[in-house]
């Protein structure tokens, strides 16, 4: 077998993704050890970087060194573009006034169709910010399923999913289905219309609907990464000021190359309705989290990998049932009831899940002292277990 860096050299697809991950690294590094620095030379450094990454791509022959120069330029490139920027991007939504009042439409559609907490849960997957009661909030929190109310990229690449199944039922082609998946993904963006945090995952949910089209589940992966390559080059502030954003880029990344490590043990689950892929990506996407949400809340959940299995499946599913019975409820108003009793079906479990191991003795323990040293190690550990299984990944798509 090949050295890896000869295995990575060798692969345009791979060597790329090196690329991003250093860009990525250096803005990484700025955030941890510098985060409140500006630099006026900044600006110009970072274009020269790209520039000497640019020329060494063309005039070095050797595949490694090659790439590990490029890699070198542009880590500098991420720490320059970090001190160039003085804050987060302007968010351009507030420009647009019909977007604040079709969210305060689409809440007042969801109060009149479910009773509390059920609306504050449901107002808090469609936009999030909120699970209703602040005990309901102490619930998920110590569940360790607060992520599921920050709305992310995560959850809106569920929606995309699972709008895709529906188009995969009446039989459209693949194009067709792409299309009308990332057309629905942009209107959903639309009608909640809740700020930068949303298109950010809408950005990385189209990514991912087009990386999901070829079958390729490295793909997903990369494209993910490129899109927060895309988001952190606009707007690399983000990084320090966006916990949501961390959780949504990991949380994607797990579901991706953690998920071949947890395939074997979930071999006893049926494999009907993608229940073992299911499982096997709610554990994934559980563990990849962990390190952030440790290093930023000090806080860690004992029943967050059976709470997330049961609740994380569920969620698209009570997203868009939620989302169009609020729309039908609108038009046709008689049917408030009715389409607040299908969607109360869905609320009532997501609440009684959280709430159910909520009340276990010891589910969370708070106060938790961990620094991002620990968080290092635990991601080297994540690392390891990817290319553990990359080969795996890669005979599945060949």
């Amino acid at each position: 077998m090949r050295p890896w860096l000869d295995k990575i050299s060798n692969s345009p697809s791979a060597s790329l993704l090196v690329w991003v991950g250093s860009f990525i690294a250096g803005i990484v590094a700025v955030t941890v050890f510098a985060p409140a620095s500006y630099a006026a030379w900044a600006q110009p450094a970072m274009f020269g970087c790209f520039l000497f990454a640019l020329a060494s791509g063309f005039i070095l022959k050797d595949k490694n060194t090659r790439m590990l120069t490029v890699a070198a330029c542009l880590i500098f490139a991420g720490v320059a573009r970090y001190l160039s920027s003085r804050g987060d991007v302007v968010d351009l939504l507030k420009y647009f006034p019909a977007l604040a009042a079709t969210k305060a439409w689409l809440i007042a559609a969801v109060g009149r169709m479910l009773p509390e907490p059920h609306a504050g849960f449901l107002d808090g997957l469609l936009v999030g910010g909120g699970a209703g009661s602040p005990a309901l909030k102490a619930a998920f929190v110590a569940t360790g399923t607060a992520h599921v109310m920050a709305l992310s990229g995560w959850n809106i690449s569920s929606i995309g999913k699972w709008v895709n199944s529906i188009f995969m039922f009446f039989r459209l082609q693949k194009m067709t289905r792409l299309v009308a998946t990332t057309v629905a993904v942009i209107a959903f963006v639309i009608m909640t219309g809740v700020g930068a945090s949303l298109v950010r995952a809408a950005v990385m949910a189209v990514f991912a609907n087009v990386a999901f089209a070829s079958g390729r589940p490295s793909a997903q992966g990369r494209a993910v990464s490129y899109a927060a390559a895309l988001m952190l080059l606009v707007s690399p502030r983000v990084m320090a000021t966006d916990v949501g954003f961390l959780l949504s880029v990991a949380g994607c990344l797990g579901m991706v190359y953690l998920s071949p490590f947890f395939a074997p043990f979930v071999k006893f689950l049926p494999d009907r309705y993608d229940l073992r892929g299911t499982v096997a990506g709610t554990l994934a996407a559980t563990l990849a989290t962990l390190p952030v949400a440790l290093a930023a809340f000090g806080q860690f959940s004992l029943v967050a990998l059976p709470t997330n299995v049961l609740l994380l499946p569920f969620v698209a599913p009570t997203m868009l049932v939620g989302f169009l019975g609020a729309i039908v409820s609108s038009i046709i108003s008689p049917l408030t009831a009715f389409c607040g009793a299908i969607t109360l079906f869905f609320t009532n479990y997501d609440i009684s899940v959280v709430k159910l191991f909520a009340r276990v003795p010891g589910a969370s323990i708070a106060g938790v002292s961990f620094n991002l040293t620990a968080a290092a190690l635990m991601t080297a550990g994540m690392v390891w277990m990817t290319l553990k299984h990359y080969d795996d990944l890669h005979q599945k798509e060949n």
